[in-house]
């Protein structure tokens, strides 16, 4: 028997399914994501209806804002020890099976 990755787990050449727990999730539902965005709309709603923050200001205070995200999200990554699913992973061992057999 060939060996086939799934999505839940990866299963070895004796037919035994060794589980594989998947880490990362989208970024879209991590609370940083959502602290980032929330703190960007506060911002881009306070600049515009007060008019003591110009453009510049709002730049100024924005960037560091995103650098802070993406530190973030850098150490976050950093910690996951499994690879997030990729179906790019199932179709190359799919063409490998078929190379061997």
């Amino acid at each position: 028997m060939a060996t086939t990755a799934t999505r839940m787990g990866r299963r070895d050449r004796l037919g035994a399914d060794s589980w594989t727990a998947v880490e990362t999730k989208p970024f879209f539902v991590t609370s940083e994501f959502m602290f980032f965005a929330l703190m960007t709309l506060a911002l881009l709603v306070t600049a515009m209806t007060d008019n003591s923050i110009d453009a510049r200001t709002f730049w100024y205070l924005e960037i560091p804002l995103t650098i802070g995200y993406l530190l973030s999200r850098g150490i976050a990554k950093s910690g996951s020890k499994t690879p997030s699913y990729d179906p790019r992973d199932e179709a190359l061992g799919r063409a490998r099976d078929r190379v061997d057999s």
